[in-house]
Parts: structure tokens; sequence; C-alpha cells
């Protein structure tokens, strides 16, 4: 038989047609079959089919090389895989945030916490607070306007929700996978961890990266995965403290509403706070020995916010990442380069 080579690199300009027609010349060279040549054939229908089929496969391994280059991919999954190599931690969704003004009446002088995780509610939408926020009130009982409180304090639209406690199985960089239900907008900034030890709550800190810590720090990666699932890592005792069977994880996340949530000036006026009170956040709280308002307590507070909130953000984009990752690599988490 007449030898028919076929180059290396035929296969990038093989189109379901060019793979019928070398069939079709392969089967003349061997001059055992004739049907090949009339359309309609079983042996030309034959062709057509393994043909076509060779054609779609060689398509989708063009688009799998193309998406497994950084610089080419335009597929979320593909992306977010390879810049985990480079420790890239990709931003899921960033929920709308407002500042607020506060004043207290029929209080008496004294030093005040509001409950972390507690909620405003405007028109069904909530907005929240993610940390204690103290105030001093210097005047008995008559209406104050509480300074400060507006320079370093926010609220955030959503609602806490607690996620089932979990008993670690005490595996160097444990991960663990905060699962919600599908289209569950978790804001990206504002997902809490609590590790019980001993009958003891701590909250551990979250970090751009363990290696950047030692054995004794309480902290956590967090990723937003190639799935869209927040992914939580712990540490091994080398980088960052490992989780023991003896401990219990409690995760405080926060739900937005997506752009819904967003309000205009003086949506928190007239509206009245809430607190979040669960029997782990109860437990969590009574080891801060802080004076919390009272549900009661709570009524006398008044709110308001002089400017509209921020805008509600959807996950990072494929472009967003390409981006920035190869600038966050670079800088290796500190500012002794340019």
């Amino acid at each position: 038989m007449t030898d028919y080579p076929v180059p290396k690199n035929a296969y990038l300009s093989f189109d379901g047609l060019s793979i019928k027609q070398k069939i079709k010349e392969r089967l003349n060279q061997t001059k055992i079959f004739t049907d090949q040549n009339y359309e309609g054939s079983n042996l030309a229908a034959f062709n057509d089919a393994f043909g076509m089929g060779l054609s779609l496969l060689l398509y989708y391994l063009n688009q799998s090389s193309v998406n497994g280059q950084f610089s080419e991919t335009s597929i979320y999954e593909n992306i977010n895989r390879i810049v985990k190599e480079l420790d890239y931690k990709p931003v899921g969704y960033q929920t709308a945030n407002v500042g607020f003004s506060l004043s207290a009446q029929s209080l008496n002088a004294g030093f005040y916490t509001i409950p972390r995780y507690s909620t405003i509610s405007i028109g069904g939408l909530n907005y929240s607070t993610n940390s204690d926020i103290s105030f001093t009130k210097t005047i008995d009982s008559s209406l104050e306007e509480i300074k400060g409180i507006s320079d370093d304090q926010i609220l955030y639209q959503g609602t806490f929700i607690e996620f089932p406690s979990i008993v670690p199985a005490g595996n160097a960089n444990e991960i663990i996978y905060l699962s919600v239900e599908d289209n569950t907008m978790v804001d990206n900034f504002n997902i809490h961890v609590y590790v019980k030890n001993n009958g003891v709550w701590e909250k551990w800190n979250k970090t751009q990266s363990l290696y950047i810590n030692d054995y004794s720090n309480k902290v956590y990666e967090l990723r937003f995965n190639e799935n869209k699932v927040y992914e939580l890592k712990f540490g091994d005792d080398i980088n960052g403290k490992q989780l023991t069977k003896d401990d219990v994880v409690l995760i405080y996340y926060l739900v937005s509403d997506g752009e819904k949530g967003e309000v205009g000036a003086n949506a928190l006026q007239g509206r009245k706070i809430t607190s979040f009170s669960t029997i782990n956040l109860s437990d969590i709280l009574q080891q801060t020995n802080l004076n919390y308002l009272t549900s009661s307590q709570l009524n006398n507070l008044q709110f308001n916010n002089k400017f509209a909130s921020s805008y509600f953000s959807e996950p990072e984009s494929v472009e967003s990442i390409r981006k920035n990752a190869p600038g966050v690599f670079r800088s290796q988490f500190n500012v002794s380069t340019k």
C-alpha cells in the first residue's frame, strides 16, 4: 500500500469535511472498497458520521487547550484553578453597605455595646452589624447624639446566618466548605469563624496566606473556589494553628439580597435595631464581659444615614482575575518591591 503520511500537527486544520476526504482517499488507495465514492451508500454514511464525530472531539480538544492558558482562558472554573497555583483568591459577592449616625435616649450615662450581627429592617431588607459597636452616653435619659460612630462603623446589607457547628477531623491544613443553597449570595468579607476549645470560644482571623503565620496564630485562609463555594483552610501547627478533634468550629456568614438591597439616603430613619440570638452566640458574647444592650434598651436607639448605600457587586470576573492575579503574586504580600 502506498504510504500516506499525515503531519503531526495536521489536526490543527482538520474539520468534518477534510477528515471525510482523508478517509475516502485512503480507502481509494486500497482499491478494495468503492462505496465510499457514492453518497448515500452505507460506507459513505459511516464515513460522514465518523468524520463529524472526530471533528467534534477535536473542537473540544482545541477549546480545552486554549482554556488551559492563563492569558486566553474564558471559563471561570479554569482560571480559578490556574490562579490557585499563584495563591490568588478571587473575590466573591460584595454586599452593599452604608454609614450611619446614632442617637440614644432613655438610657443612663454609661458605656454600652450593640451586639454583633444585630439587624435593622428596611421594608423587608436587613442591614446588619458585623461586629460589636460600643459607645459612651454622657447624659442621663435625654436624647443624645453619639459622637464618633459614623467615623469607623458601617452596616452591611443582609442577614447573618449561623452555619451548623462542625467537629473537625484534626488533620493538618484541614479544609471546611461553606456549603449553602445555590444562588445564595454570601458576602466575601463577612464570613466569621469561631473555634471552641476546652469550653472557651475564640474568634479566629482571616489571613491572606497561612505561610506568613507561625504555629501559634489562630488564622484561616478563605477562598472562593472554582465551584463558587467558599472553602476555609486551617493551619498545620507550622504555618497557622491546626484544628484538633476536640475543637468545635462555628461559622457565621452574611447572606445578601443583591442589588435590591441598595438603599437611598435617610432609609434608616425611624427604623429599630434587633439583636441576633442563638445559644452559641449567647455563649460567645458572655465571654466578652461587655455591657450589651438588652432588647428593650435597643428600642431606645435612633439611626439615620446621610448618604445612600454603596452598590452590590457580583463575584470577580475572568478578566478581573486575569488582571489582578499577576500583581498579587509579584507583591508576595509585602511592600519590599516596587
